[in-house]
């Protein structure tokens, strides 16, 4: 089963990109998802995939998975301000990541699935498919603000 399957909060936008000059192909776009860390330890991937696994407390799913091709694990905290937020060396390791992965399937996972890791999405999104709405339209995502525009500051987006 495709990942698209398995996310039930992922919808492509078929929108994206709008319309191309004649001569000129069609923006491919990224596929980027949302997951929970239960998610990601229940989800078989059926194609290649990177992750991006956030914790709060260094604790990650096992990402010793078929089709798993590349993957990060960082720490940083769930708020938009005091210690332990996302660094700007952290945003840049993550945007390096997803760069050299363009053209896998790639997963925003924190622990519940909520705030750090649709925060991050939505960045990625806005910067790679030029559309972020699908998080931020979404009542199930509270996007982590901090994490958003930090990504986009290292991005060079603000």
């Amino acid at each position: 089963m495709p990942i698209a399957q398995l996310v039930e909060h992922w919808t492509p936008n078929p929108n994206v990109g709008g319309s191309n000059p004649p001569g000129h192909a069609k923006r491919k776009i990224m596929n980027i998802h949302i997951m929970s860390f239960h998610d990601l330890e229940i989800t078989e991937f059926k194609e290649p995939t990177c992750v991006i696994s956030i914790s709060v407390d260094e604790h990650h799913p096992d990402l010793q998975k078929e089709n798993i091709v590349d993957f990060i694990c960082l720490t940083f905290a769930d708020r938009d301000s005091g210690p332990g937020l996302i660094t700007q060396y952290q945003a840049s390791l993550i945007l390096w990541i997803v760069e050299n992965n363009k053209d896998n399937n790639i997963v925003c996972q924190c622990d519940s699935g909520i705030s750090r890791s649709s925060g991050l999405a939505a960045a990625l999104s806005l910067i790679y498919n030029k559309d972020d709405l699908w998080v931020f339209n979404n009542n199930k995502y509270r996007p982590n603000m901090h994490v958003y525009r930090t990504i986009l500051k290292c991005a060079g987006l603000t």
